[in-house]
């Protein structure tokens, strides 16, 4: 429903015109008033789509009352009501902003008409809000993917002024670890459940992989960040049936930013050197780092060859379900001991590894094939059409089809250029152009 104000200080014309209303369903609760002044303080308190208001009124007519409504709210849109002797103050009306009119007596049809045309207008506009507010999302997780993943690119003036404009309200991250791909499974449900217990306004939603998402809280939320530790827990318990470990720390700048994302990422990794522990906040660090440098000593000779016979597997099996269980399993490891050996030896997080796989795969098909969408996702190992289509869309900045559009448009352009270059070497029958015979005389 949208909310329309109605003003007239004639009570009959006032009720004409929300018996017409309503007897066409428009979508509107519609409040009324007697006079400008009355509508004014209205509006000063609630927020309205249509304001509809006749122009000769006492105390403060139509054409100030528009004034200053547009001046409350400028997305506010206005018709104004007028009689034909009134028609220069409703062309005043219009130059004020207003979107609309209509005149006295009024006609049900031109009522109707010029109703619709501003419902379309308030719809469009939304249409055009919710677009850009979706290509704001993928802008900034596909900022913020690039800055965790120390991409060269982010380094940019505008990438840095963009990641500033997004994040620098945030003061502390939290990673929540669950095991089974359990994110993949349960699409969505942990950010509509942060936005029940949260609102929206204070933290910042995104999931990395199918077993890690992230958390970026402000200053608001900081102080409660260890008792939203033990929630996500909870959570992750009750609704994926999973068990979740937990990660958190501060940060002061955008860079640390990134530096406490490595060491948080390791002490999820390290997780298995404190087997009774779920929660560990960055202060952790430093004791947990010692811890493993110990405890994977005994490894190190052949870490080197369990990791190529692992990334072997995901090379060949890309496709398919892949787990850290199942993967361990192959080269005879504990899974917390591969995550910690696929880290030193890589740089990289093993899931993050095979979802950037993945990705470089998904790529190549939505490239050189006319793959369905969601056959391209379920061929890399993605069951969930909607979860493929956000992954790739963070990873790349945009979504599969408008990747593959924007592929076959280069692929044109580069053919197009190819043939006009061999147009141009035929102007002439036996020739060679000059530029050529320029090149061929050095040599």
């Amino acid at each position: 429903m949208y909310e329309l104000l109605l003003v007239d200080d004639s009570e009959p014309e006032l009720n004409c015109i929300v018996y017409l209303l309503r007897k066409f369903s428009f979508p509107f609760q519609i409040t009324t008033a007697p006079d400008g002044e009355e509508a004014l303080a209205i509006l000063s308190g609630k927020r309205f789509d249509v304001l509809m208001t006749d122009i000769q009124m006492p105390f403060l007519d139509g054409l100030g009352l528009t004034r200053k409504a547009l001046a409350l709210q400028p997305d506010l849109r206005v018709i104004i009501i007028s009689a034909h002797e009134e028609f220069s103050y409703a062309k005043q009306a219009i130059a004020l902003g207003v979107q609309d009119y209509l005149l006295k007596p009024i006609e049900p049809a031109e009522l109707k008409s010029v109703t619709e045309r501003i419902l379309s207008s308030i719809e469009s506009a939304q249409a055009q809000k919710n677009f850009e507010a979706i290509a704001s999302d993928y802008i900034r997780n596909h900022l913020l993917l690039q800055l965790l993943d120390n991409d060269p690119s982010i380094e940019s003036p505008q990438s840095q002024r963009l990641l500033a404009q997004f994040f620098q309200n945030y003061q502390t991250l939290l990673l929540l670890e669950l095991k089974q791909d359990s994110f993949a499974k349960n699409d969505g449900l942990l950010e509509e459940h942060l936005k029940e217990e949260l609102g929206t306004e204070h933290f910042y939603y995104l999931n990395i992989t199918p077993s890690l998402s992230l958390l970026l809280l402000d200053a608001k939320l900081t102080p409660r960040a260890s008792a939203l530790a033990s929630d996500l827990i909870a959570w992750a318990k009750e609704v994926c049936r999973s068990t979740g470990f937990v990660s958190y720390g501060s940060f002061s700048s955008l860079e640390e930013l990134r530096a406490v994302y490595g060491q948080l990422e390791e002490l999820l990794e390290n997780a298995f050197l404190s087997p009774k522990r779920q929660i560990f906040p960055l202060s952790l660090y430093q004791e947990m780092d010692e811890q493993q440098e110990d405890a994977l000593s005994a490894l190190s000779g052949s870490a080197s060859g369990k990791i190529r016979e692992v990334k072997q597997y995901i090379y060949q099996n890309y496709g398919t379900a892949l787990s850290l269980n199942q993967l361990a399993a192959l080269v005879f490891v504990h899974p917390d001991y591969l995550s910690r050996l696929f880290k030193k030896e890589t740089g990289m997080n093993l899931n993050q590894f095979i979802k950037r796989f993945r990705m470089e795969k998904a790529r190549e098909l939505l490239t050189r094939t006319q793959m369905k969408v969601s056959a391209v996702g379920e061929a890399v190992g993605y069951g969930n059409r909607s979860y493929f289509c956000k992954t790739f869309n963070d990873f790349y900045g945009v979504s599969p089809e408008k990747f593959r559009e924007e592929s076959s448009a280069q692929r044109t352009h580069r053919k197009d250029q190819a043939g006009a270059t061999g147009c141009a070497g035929d102007v002439k029958a036996g020739s060679t152009p000059r530029a050529h015979r320029k090149e061929l005389g050095r040599t």
